[in-house]
Order: C-alpha cells, then sequence, then structure tokens
C-alpha cells in the first residue's frame, strides 16, 4: 500500500515538472485607449496640421521668391523648408504614429483652447477652421482674396500689413522648429516642447502678445 502511494506522489511530482516546463507565457494585456485618439484629440491635432498646411499654401508658397521681412528664412531655404514640412507631415500621419500624434494635440491643448475662445469671441459665425485659414488671406491669391475679407482685428491687429497674432503663432513653429531641425523624430519633439511651453519664443512672439 506504501508502495502504491510512494508511486503515485513520485508521479504528481514528475507531472507537475513537466507541465511547468510547457506553462503558457503570460497574457499581456493592451490599453486599447492607448493606440486610439479621441475626438477632442483628433480636433486639436488635425487643426494642427490644417494650419500649418494653410500656411504653406497660401503664405511660404506664393512668398517664394520674396518672403516677408518679419521671417527669418533666407530665400534660399524656402524650398528645404518646404521638403522638411512635407517630410515631417507624412511621417506623423502615419497609422504607426498615433502616439506621436496623441502627444503632439494634447500639446497643442492650451493654444487650441486661447484660439477658440478667440473664435468664439470674435467670429462666432465661423468654424475654427474657417477662422484660421482668415488669418491667412492677406497672403492667398486675388482669387480668394476676391471673395474673403480680411479682418486683422479677428487676429489681435488693426493694421492690415502687419503679420497678426495667428499668422505669427504658426509661422513661427513652421520656420524656427520645422526649419531648425533635420530628422522627424526632432521636429516632432522640438514641436511638442514648444506647443506645450507657454514660456517659449513662439507664444511670447504671438500669442502672448493678444491682451486685447
Amino acid at each position: 500500500m506504501k508502495k502504491n502511494i510512494l508511486i503515485l506522489c513520485i508521479t504528481l511530482f514528475l507531472y507537475g515538472c513537466n507541465a511547468n516546463k510547457h506553462k503558457e507565457p503570460p497574457i499581456v494585456l493592451v490599453n486599447p485607449s492607448a493606440s486610439i485618439m479621441s475626438t477632442e484629440e483628433k480636433n486639436k491635432f488635425y487643426l494642427l496640421i490644417y494650419a500649418f498646411d494653410i500656411l504653406k499654401q497660401d503664405k511660404l508658397l506664393s512668398k517664394q521668391d520674396t518672403l516677408p521681412s518679419h521671417q527669418n528664412v533666407p530665400t534660399t531655404e524656402v524650398t528645404s523648408l518646404l521638403n522638411k514640412y512635407d517630410r515631417f507631415r507624412t511621417w506623423i500621419l502615419d497609422d504607426a504614429h498615433v502616439q506621436e500624434q496623441k502627444k503632439l494635440a494634447n500639446s497643442f491643448h492650451d493654444a487650441y483652447t486661447f484660439l477658440i475662445n478667440k473664435k468664439n469671441e470674435l467670429a462666432s459665425n465661423q468654424d475654427i477652421k474657417q477662422y484660421i485659414e482668415g488669418a491667412f488671406v492677406y497672403y492667398s491669391n486675388d482669387k480668394y482674396k476676391g471673395n474673403h475679407k480680411y479682418d486683422p482685428s479677428l487676429y489681435g491687429k488693426i493694421d492690415p500689413n502687419d503679420p497678426n497674432y495667428v499668422d505669427l503663432f504658426f509661422d513661427n513653429l513652421i520656420t524656427t522648429v520645422i526649419g531648425k531641425y533635420d530628422t522627424n523624430e526632432e521636429i516632432f519633439q522640438k514641436l511638442k516642447e514648444e506647443l506645450q511651453n507657454k514660456e517659449s519664443d513662439t507664444y511670447k512672439r504671438s500669442l502672448a502678445l493678444w491682451t486685447n
């Protein structure tokens, strides 16, 4: 009887050892929210890209030969700047970089809220894209300007010949951040830092001056 119990114990022990050898790896739970952008994050991120696209189309491309005097970018570097932006745009919009999109959107939060509030106060009949687009009407082609009146007071200015604060904000991000760095990863990191720091040069030269 004792012999049978001993054999049973040895069998169970060996079975346990063998089972451990084939133990299934632990299941790692993935947080789905980490790879999905909320509606609010999408609104912020795509408005940022939209503003860059408008600035590129209405200002940089139309001024390749003669940039406005407030620009710090030599004319010879405009093509390089546009190429950098196009490359970065393609990179950041890739589905593989949703995390970077989320981080950029969250970094843009303060400026986005500021612009939404100004739109609601000064141009409540427009949506936010229309409002941002209107900041660059001064640089647009004659056909577009013929159907749209540029009102600098909507963007914190009186003189229509002066660059307005919305223009300066996005312009500074492209010309001094995207223009200064080479790799997509560097541009992303510096954009994120510049957007989330309300003491940055971008804020000091634009939205921080808009006190009225």
